[in-house]
């Protein structure tokens, strides 16, 4: 079985975030409540995107740190345009991601 096309981004957890850490949950097993609504640009307009998510390195991110997280989209064509140095926004958990590794898809 293929895996799942994918993102990298690197973002800072700030020292006044809601929660004092972020992680991935259950020994790193994604899920329904996993992910969020990504908010970037295409053309010109903003898009507003299903993915999951979840921390890559470090495991755990805590306030003032920076962390590499993996973006695994539900619509993977919305995200092709999307370039190395580009930002986008996670609407729920109210984090700015940078992306350092545009969409990879296997070939199927």
């Amino acid at each position: 079985m293929a895996e799942a096309p994918f993102l990298l981004a690197r973002f800072h957890l700030p020292d006044d975030y809601p929660s004092a850490f972020l992680s991935r949950q259950f020994g790193g097993h994604l899920g329904p409540l996993d992910g969020d609504i990504a908010v970037f640009s295409r053309a010109g307009e903003e898009v507003r995107a299903y993915t999951q998510w979840t921390t890559v390195e470090p495991e755990g991110v805590a306030r003032g740190e920076i962390g590499l997280v993996r973006l695994t989209p539900m619509h993977p064509p919305l995200w092709r345009h999307l370039q190395a140095g580009q930002t986008l926004h996670l609407h729920f958990a109210r984090l700015s991601l940078q992306l350092t590794q545009p969409l990879t898809e296997s070939p199927v």
